[in-house]
């Protein structure tokens, strides 16, 4: 008798495991890691992306598309978070004015707003 036992395979069950070890050798190996999703890798840094598309919704309400590095990247922001848009701070009609209210902004270079993303 010998300690170990001895399994007799077909050969289609030869091929189709040794199918199997190749693959997953190769998902291990070759597959890598998934990208890293757009807002983790830029973490609390400003990034300028492209304004794809902006479309007026109603008389106060747009929706803005960025255009991210690939088709494929992830945003990866956690559901019902917002992130920050920063734009040159533009002068009203009337000094000291926005939108017939006092423009608190006024003498600020620059202007930030937070919005929370869709997914339509």
């Amino acid at each position: 008798r010998t300690l170990g036992a001895m399994i007799e395979l077909e050969p289609p069950v030869l091929v189709a495991v040794a199918v199997v070890l190749v693959s997953l050798l190769a998902l291990l190996f070759l597959g890598g890691k998934a990208p890293t999703p757009f807002l983790v890798e830029h973490r609390r840094k400003r990034v300028q992306v492209p304004l794809q598309e902006r479309v007026d919704i109603s008389h106060d309400t747009i929706r803005l598309r960025f255009a991210l590095p690939t088709s494929k990247t992830a945003l990866g922001l956690p559901i019902g978070n917002h992130f920050k848009v920063f734009c040159p701070n533009a002068k009203g009609v009337v000094a000291g004015e926005w939108n017939g209210r006092k423009d608190v902004e006024a003498d600020e270079a620059e202007v930030e707003r937070k919005y929370t993303p869709t997914s339509l």
